[in-house]
């Protein structure tokens, strides 16, 4: 399983890259510990960063494979 983490808020961050964790207890602790933004919510930028920086060969990409992407807002 491969999971890449961009934060949505005012800006666009990458908290994570697909290929960064490679076990899932690793991982779950990554994921247990973000802390939520309150902020606006600027979803654009976030789809674009994703889209040329986080889905990319370099970043742990699977080539020729289907990329899904899913989207969490925590309000």
């Amino acid at each position: 399983i491969q999971v890449g983490v961009v934060e949505f808020s005012g800006h666009a961050n990458i908290l994570a890259m697909l290929n960064e964790y490679d076990s899932s207890d690793a991982l779950i602790s990554f994921i247990e510990n973000i802390e939520p933004s309150f902020s606006t919510t600027n979803i654009a930028d976030a789809l674009k960063m994703t889209r040329t920086m986080v889905l990319t060969v370099e970043n742990g990409d699977r080539p020729c494979k289907c990329t899904c992407l899913f989207t969490t807002i925590c309000i």
